[in-house]
C-alpha cells in the first residue's frame, strides 16, 4: 500500500509542477497495479474458508498436492539424513499455508521416518588414502574420524548394514576388478610402441625393450594397477566386507573405457572412466564381462518406487549425439 502510494504520488508529482512527461506514465501504471493487488488482499483476508470455496479460491487442492510430493520425498530420503530433512520439509508445509487435513498428514511425517520406504544408499569412499605411499592425514592431525584401515572398513560396514532395505551404491575411483590397462591388459601395439603410453604420437619401435613397461605393470610396479600391493591389500579389505555385507553395486573410473562386470561378493562391478571426449583406454572381455567398450560416455542408474534398478551405458559422439547401447536390470 505504501508503494502504491509513492507511485500515484511520482505520477502526479510532474503535472502538478508543469512537467508532461511519458517517463512518468510507468508509476501511474504501478501505483494502480499495486493499490488493485492491495485491496484484493484485504478483501480476501477477510473472507472464510467457505466464501473462498464458493469462489473457487480455496487453496487446499493444490497445498494437498504440494504436500503429496514433500512427503514422497521425505519417504524416500529421512532415513539417510533423519531430523533435519524432517524439519526443512516442515518448513516448507508451512510456508504454503496447508489446509489443516494436511497439516496433519506434515505430523505424520515424524513417525514415518522410522518406517521409510527404502530406494538408494550412496557410499563414497576415497581409495587414494589406501595407496598413497607417503605421509596421509592420521589421528591426531586428520580432521576425519576415520583415519585407519580398520577405523575405514567399520565404517564402510556400518554404512552398508545400516541402509536396511535400500540398494547400496560404493563408489569410489579405483576398481576392484577391469579388463582395461590397470588390469594388466595390455595389446601388441603396447609391446612395439610402449611410448606411445606417454605420447599418442610417438610410434617409435621398441621390440623386446618394449614388452618390459606391460610385464612390470602387470606384476605390480604400481600400485595403481590391480598388481600393486597396496592395491591388493585395499581390494582383500573392501572385499572381506562385502562378503558379509554385498552391496548392489561398485562403481569406479580410473580405466579410461566402460564395462558392466559380474563381482564376486558387489554383484556388479562399474567401470566408468571415459567422461573425458576422445581419452579412452583399451579394454578385453574376461570372463566376468557383461559389457565392455573402448568409448567415450558414461552411465545411469535408474531407481523407481518398485521393482529393481536400471543399468543403462550411454556413448556420446563427437557431435554431440548420444545413444544407449547396454541396458541391464540389476536383480
Amino acid at each position: 500500500m505504501h508503494a502504491s502510494l509513492v507511485g500515484a504520488a511520482l505520477a502526479a508529482a510532474g503535472p502538478a509542477l508543469g512537467v508532461i512527461d511519458v517517463r512518468f506514465v510507468p508509476f501511474a501504471q504501478l501505483a494502480a497495479c499495486l493499490a488493485g493487488g492491495a485491496g484484493l488482499g484485504l478483501l480476501f483476508a477477510r473472507l472464510s474458508a467457505p466464501d473462498l470455496a464458493a469462489l473457487r479460491l480455496q487453496p487446499g487442492r493444490q497445498h494437498q498436492r504440494f504436500a503429496e510430493r514433500v512427503r514422497r520425498f521425505v519417504d524416500r530420503e529421512a532415513g539417510a539424513v533423519g531430523g533435519e530433512l524432517e524439519q526443512h520439509a516442515a518448513r516448507l508445509l508451512e510456508v504454503h499455508r496447508l489446509e489443516p487435513e494436511a497439516i496433519d498428514d506434515r505430523r505424520r511425517l515424524r513417525a514415518r521416518r522410522f518406517h521409510p520406504r527404502p530406494h538408494l544408499r550412496l557410499v563414497l569412499l576415497d581409495t587414494q588414502w589406501w595407496l598413497h605411499a607417503y605421509d596421509k592425514p592420521r589421528d591426531p592431525s586428520s580432521s576425519c574420524p576415520q583415519d585407519s584401515d580398520t577405523e575405514v572398513l567399520d565404517a564402510l560396514e556400518a554404512a552398508i548394514t545400516s541402509a536396511g532395505d535400500r540398494f547400496v551404491v560404493v563408489a569410489a575411483h579405483h576398481p576392484l576388478a577391469t579388463g582395461g590397462m590397470h588390469g594388466g591388459y595390455f595389446g601388441w601395439q603396447d609391446h612395439i610402441f610402449p611410448l606411445r603410453s606417454r605420447k599418442s604420437w610417438l610410434w617409435i619401435p621398441l621390440p623386446g625393450l618394449g614388452s618390459i613397461y606391460p610385464w612390470a605393470r602387470r606384476t605390480g610396479v604400481s600400485d595403481q594397477d590391480l598388481g600393486g600391493v597396496r592395491n591388493r591389500k585395499m581390494r582383500e579389505a573392501f572385499e572381506g566386507v562385502f562378503a558379509k555385507h554385498a552391496p548392489l553395486i561398485y562403481a569406479a573410473g580410473h580405466d579410461h573405457n566402460l564395462q558392466v562386470l559380474a563381482g564376486k561378493d558387489a554383484k556388479y562391478l562399474l567401470v566408468s572412466g571415459a567422461g573425458y571426449y576422445g581419452h579412452v583406454s583399451r579394454t578385453v572381455w574376461t570372463n566376468e564381462t557383461l559389457f565392455a567398450q573402448e568409448a567415450s560416455g558414461y552411465m545411469t542408474l535408474e531407481i523407481e518406487a518398485t521393482g529393481p534398478p536400471r543399468l543403462g551405458v550411454v556413448t556420446v559422439q563427437a557431435d554431440g549425439k548420444a545413444s544407449e547401447v547396454y541396458s541391464a536390470s540389476l536383480q
